[in-house]
C-alpha cells in the first residue's frame, strides 16, 4: 500500500497549457505575481523500507509533480518526506539490537514501489487542484476553483467515477 497526502500552494492558471495545451485567460483577472510558492508531499506505506530506501521513495515524488505540469519556479519549494508503517520499534527494549526484515533494493516490489510513487503523487496534485473552492480576498478579488473538467486529457490521469 501506498498513499500521498498533498498540500499544494504554487502555480497560475497560466500553467495549465502545461496539462491540457491552450487555455483561455480572463484579460480583467487578477493574478498573483510569478513568484512561485511550494508544495508539501507526504508519502506513506506500509512496505518495510530502510530510511536510505525512503529517502529514495521521497526522491521519486518529484517525477509524479513534473508529471502533473509542476517546474520548480526560482522561489518555489518542493519538499517530499516519506514513512513506513510497516515496523513498529517498542519505546524500551531488553536486547541490544533489533532484527528488521526489509526488501531488498534490487526486487520487484521496490521497482513497483517507484512506479507507483510517481503515479500517486500525479494524482494527488490534480485533485489538489481541483479540490479548492472558490474564494474571495481582500479588496473583492475573487478567484474561481478548477473544475476537475479542465483536466480531461491530462497525461495519464485517469478518469474519476
Amino acid at each position: 500500500m501506498l498513499g500521498c497526502l498533498v498540500c499544494a500552494n504554487y502555480g497560475t492558471r497560466r500553467d495549465l497549457h502545461l496539462l491540457v495545451g491552450p487555455v483561455e485567460h480572463d484579460a480583467d483577472a487578477v493574478e498573483p505575481p510569478p513568484a512561485g510558492g511550494s508544495i508539501v508531499i507526504v508519502l506513506g506505506t506500509d512496505a518495510p523500507l530502510s530510511e536510505r530506501q525512503l529517502r529514495r521513495v521521497a526522491a521519486r515524488a518529484t517525477f509524479g509533480l513534473g508529471r502533473a505540469g509542476g517546474f520548480g519556479t526560482n522561489a518555489s519549494g518542493e519538499y517530499a518526506l516519506a514513512f513506513s508503517t510497516a515496523h513498529r520499534i517498542a519505546h524500551r527494549e531488553d536486547t541490544d539490537h533489533l532484527d528488521l526484515r526489509l526488501l531488498r533494493d534490487d526486487s520487484n516490489a521496490v521497482r513497483e514501489l517507484f512506479e507507483a510513487t510517481v503515479e500517486v503523487v500525479h494524482e494527488a496534485v490534480l485533485n489538489s487542484l481541483c479540490a479548492a473552492e472558490p474564494a474571495e480576498g481582500r479588496d473583492g478579488n475573487r478567484i474561481e476553483a478548477l473544475p476537475y473538467g479542465l483536466l480531461e486529457g491530462a497525461p495519464g490521469l485517469r478518469p474519476h467515477g
